[in-house]
Formats: C-alpha cells, structure tokens, sequence
C-alpha cells in the first residue's frame, strides 16, 4: 500500500530537482509493503516503476537500414511500404559499387537515393530524376 498520495506522487514527478532514480527510490520507500517482498519481487517492482517513470532512449548512427526500418515502422507510406530487406535487395541486385555514376527515377523520400549515396561511399556521381513539377525534399 502507498502511502503517499496521488497529489503527492504527482508533486515528486513534476518536481525538476529529483532525478528519476531518486523518485523510484522514495515511491518505493513509501510504500509499506516493500520491506516485506523478496529479493526477487522487490527487483520486479523496482523495474517496473523503471520502465513506467524512466525514459531511455538509444543513439544510433543513420544509416540506410535504420533509417528505412524507422520509416517502415512509423510511416510506411512515405516509403511506399518499400520493407528494410526489400532495399537492401534493390541496392544489391543494382550491383552500386564506389565509384560508379548511378541514374535513379525514385518516389521514396529520398530513401533509395540516400541508400545509394551511403553505398558510393563518396566516390561517383548521383544523377536523380523526378515527375512532379517541383524536386522533392
């Protein structure tokens, strides 16, 4: 049972001096069952009020595959529902090497066009058309 109160709880989180860590660690000492769990129980619920309270995010580099995966999964139609495998499989059966001068007619967001300039590696040449009446950005 907690014995704070849900005012109380909603001071702690909105309060910009208690770091997350620090919240957790007075949401459990408040609450009166806590000292009465196992080893195991007490690391569940400290976890869970982790995933609930903490935001954690990862940094990665942008590459062509996790910038289509971030695509695919957010907005697929931007992409046309062009899947990460399915690019990967365009890429390589154009057999694009460094150094090569590469045509491409695409309506992806630029995503083919990006896979591709990530695959010239900076040698070569990058002729891009397009069909509407302004170039996409």
């Amino acid at each position: 049972v907690q014995s704070l109160s849900y005012e109380e709880i909603e001071e702690l989180k909105n309060n910009d001096q208690i770091k997350g860590e620090e919240y957790i660690e007075r949401v459990a000492s408040s609450n009166k069952s806590f000292s009465d769990k196992t080893v195991f129980s007490k690391e569940k619920y400290l976890k869970k009020k982790q995933q609930k309270h903490l935001s954690l995010f990862q940094i990665l580099r942008p590459t062509s595959r996790t910038i289509s995966e971030a695509y695919f999964s957010k907005t697929p139609s931007k992409i046309f529902f062009v899947r990460p495998d399915t690019l990967a499989q365009i890429i390589n059966l154009a057999n694009i090497t460094s150094g090569d001068n590469v045509l491409i007619h695409e309506t992806c967001s630029g995503l083919v066009i990006g896979s591709v300039a990530e695959r010239l590696s900076g040698n070569g040449n990058i002729i891009s058309l397009f069909t509407e009446q302004e170039a996409p950005v």
